[in-house]
């Protein structure tokens, strides 16, 4: 295997590289969806498309990327999947009829929002010269975890009462598929500009998502051949599409264009969310939980949602003052007994202070230092994820996680990604390797305050402890790297002021007549490396024994202290017929 500092060495490579190709892939990305835009409707779904295919193919997998550092995740490790993919407003002849109308359509996005779920959608139908169509819509939701009151939408386009209402209520797991009937007419009033143009919906079938049984569909007038299922593939094709689904339905707006007597568009636009971000915020106890802030329940006032980087899969929460975060209902499938570490993903231009709460009972508290500067844009690097070292366990099944951020003046930028449940009794590396240094620090020393180094420490000894902290995580420890590395420079100046040979670094050769190191013309100094950490000598083999290769020093005998035992060490990585000697009064030793 691998020797410890090769094995960091790659460690750090792949933390490194995991920020590298995180931002080129989120750049190449957004470059693609700035090329595709245009004004018109066309130019619109070729930018859904890219915005869709880039997200299932590149975007979600670069969301998973920070998970394959094996130090911070050990264990089995869940993520959840927010961010939203979007299908075409379901029209016959839409990806070429309109002009300038890309922004319209855009616009009719939803903006960044909390999670929801949704629980039932009642469309109302009109009439148009004997043509009924879905006019309109009304949608109930609940926030995650069913943990407060259901919440209406206002209502989408129209509420036509040329049927009745069709309500299409949550069954299962969900809707996670529609097969939608486009209708489109050309009216004849007349001639010349009496002429009208009708581009509607008369039709869908809502199919629900089970992993055990089929349920039965709702349909909305008639079942139509668009099928969501062409753009928004199974992720799993082993089984029916109803358990092997990947996105199931988020929200439904509607995109509502009249132009007079020229022509009437009513468009259900449907949203869909990535299977994993599930219902409940459920913690196991076999497992890191990761759960993003936007399946929080309320928002602390001064908190918003906003858009995500692009490689946090999903939305961001965002503060520029003091104050709570947001709260978030989990539940617990784990006996009350289990204890967990929380961590937090975050981003900010300023240091501060998280709290964490259960139930309103504080749980921990800490300091944390900036990640970014201000005006910058976010990137991987933007990021950190910190942890507390106190675990905690939970009191009820069913509680109320609050995060809050203080101490921090108005006006800086605060982004929170996501929170993590660590079980307590998971062992880290990065922690391991911590505990591992400062054990090693504290024993170059002969008390804990660090005034004497002990006799038997090497400056060899020295550097190999010193990269044992330098291999250390910035990013899970960067502070106790800090004070670690200043104990490290103190042990190596104690140990250069008991050294009574002069330039023990190597710093140059023959450089003075009466002082520091002495020797033949062809030996050479190196830098360090993964052995040395600082300069180190070779010394060639010769064939000659009247002319050696040799290195020497001389020490004043001045600098000999009376009825003092003296040691003469080094380290030697490799030699054949070396030999060494001390000499005095020309005796040799």
């Amino acid at each position: 295997g691998f020797d410890a500092a090769t094995i960091n060495s790659r460690y750090n490579d792949l933390t490194r590289l995991i920020g590298n190709y995180t931002d080129y892939a989120v750049r190449w990305y957004n470059t693609g969806l700035e090329r595709v835009w245009g004004p018109d409707s066309r130019d619109w779904v070729r930018y859904n498309q890219f915005r869709r295919e880039l997200t299932l193919t590149v975007l979600d997998i670069v969301a998973l990327f920070s998970n394959y550092d094996s130090r911070r995740y050990p264990i089995r490790t869940v993520s959840q999947l927010t961010r939203e993919i979007y299908t075409n407003p379901v029209l016959e002849n839409f990806d070429g009829s309109f002009r300038g109308m890309a922004q319209r359509i855009e616009q009719n996005i939803r903006q960044p929002h909390l999670m929801d779920i949704l629980n039932s959608i009642t469309i109302y139908t009109d009439v148009h010269r004997g043509f009924n169509y879905w006019s309109g819509h009304q949608i109930t939701a609940s926030p995650v975890g069913f943990s407060g009151p259901e919440f209406a939408f206002p209502l989408f386009g129209n509420a036509g009462n040329a049927a009745p209402p069709v309500l299409v209520s949550l069954t299962g797991l969900g809707i996670f598929r529609t097969l939608s009937s486009p209708l489109y007419r050309r009216i004849i009033l007349g001639s010349g500009p009496n002429n009208q143009e009708l581009f509607v919906l008369d039709g869908t079938e809502f199919s629900f998502a089970s992993l055990t049984t089929n349920l039965p569909s709702t349909i909305y007038r008639q079942r139509g051949t668009v099928d969501s299922l062409d753009v928004i593939p199974p992720q799993d094709n082993s089984v029916p599409p109803r358990a092997g689904f990947s996105h199931r339905l988020s929200h439904v707006t509607m995109l509502s264009q009249a132009a007079g007597a020229v022509y009437t568009l009513r468009a259900p636009t449907f949203s869909w969310q990535h299977r994993s971000a599930e219902f409940n915020n459920i913690i196991p106890s076999s497992q890191i939980t990761q759960i993003p802030l936007t399946k929080s329940t309320n928002l602390g006032s001064g908190t918003s949602v906003v858009k995500g980087p692009g490689f946090t899969g999903g939305d961001i929460l965002r503060r520029t003052s003091p104050g709570q975060i947001s709260t978030l209902r989990v539940n617990i499938t784990a006996p009350l007994s289990q204890r967990y570490r929380v961590r937090i993903r975050y981003a900010s231009t300023t240091n501060l202070q998280f709290h964490t709460s259960i139930d309103g009972r504080p749980i921990n508290q800490g300091n944390f230092s900036a990640t970014m500067s201000s005006g910058s844009n976010l990137q991987s690097g933007s990021f950190r994820t910190v942890g507390f070292t106190t675990p905690f366990n939970f009191s009820n099944g069913s509680s109320v996680f609050t995060l809050s951020a203080h101490v921090f003046n108005s006006g800086n930028e605060v982004y929170i990604d996501r929170i993590e449940f660590v079980p307590a009794e998971v062992t880290f590396e990065a922690e391991y390797d911590l505990e591992r240094a400062q054990k090693a620090v504290n024993e170059l020393f002969t008390s804990s305050n660090q005034i004497g180094l002990k006799t038997d420490v090497t400056d060899y000894h020295i550097d190999q402890v010193s990269n044992l902290v330098e291999c250390l995580s910035d990013e899970f420890c960067l502070d106790e790297k800090q004070e670690l590395s200043e104990k490290v420079k103190h042990a190596k100046r104690l140990s250069d002021e008991r050294n009574l040979l002069q330039d023990p670094n190597f710093r140059g050769i023959n450089r003075q007549l009466d002082r520091g190191w002495r020797g033949s013309t062809d030996i050479t100094i190196q830098g360090g490396d993964d052995v040395f950490k600082e300069n180190y000598v070779t010394l060639l083999g010769t064939f000659d024994e009247c002319y050696p290769t040799y290195l020497y020093q001389k020490i004043d005998e001045s600098k000999l202290k009376a009825y003092t035992r003296y040691q003469l060490r080094g380290y030697i990585e490799d030699s054949q017929d070396l030999e060494i000697y001390l000499i005095r009064y020309n005796a040799k030793h």
